[in-house]
């Protein structure tokens, strides 16, 4: 069902480029997708971010892996090595973000800028151990 959602989601993005995004059409796809994943079909999207999110982060972590791996392999004092891994890992997962909250900040959009602490929930006490 989800691989013909997919194909039903192209198909329509098709319409809507070359200029069917009035009238029917978007009511169409929106028909379709909830007959065939009824509920599962307003997930779809977040299902394929989450997908690209995870892929993205997993790329990342796969070079620093290499990396550290690689400094081990040499002979490289393990504490020191894990240290730079965890370091390198964290600026690179939050490098982007980082950029984004910046920008955010100077075009005083708010919204996302409590998008960002409701997400990651930056407003809870609760903080994990550093």
């Amino acid at each position: 069902a989800h691989e013909l959602a997919k194909w039903l989601r192209s198909f329509f993005q098709k319409i809507k480029t070359t200029g069917g995004e009035n009238g029917w059409w978007p009511n169409l796809y929106e028909a379709c997708l909830q007959s065939i994943l009824g509920e599962d079909a307003k997930s779809l999207d977040a299902t394929d971010t989450l997908v690209k999110f995870r892929k993205s982060n997993e790329t990342i972590k796969t070079k620093e892996l290499e990396k550290a791996l690689k400094s081990l392999k040499k002979g490289d004092d393990p504490e020191s090595v894990l240290k730079v891994f965890a370091s390198q890992l964290t600026n690179k997962l939050i490098h982007i973000p980082s950029v984004q909250i910046k920008q955010a900040t100077i075009d005083e959009r708010h919204d996302v800028l409590d998008a960002v602490e409701q997400l990651f929930q930056l407003d809870n006490d609760e903080q994990p151990d550093p």
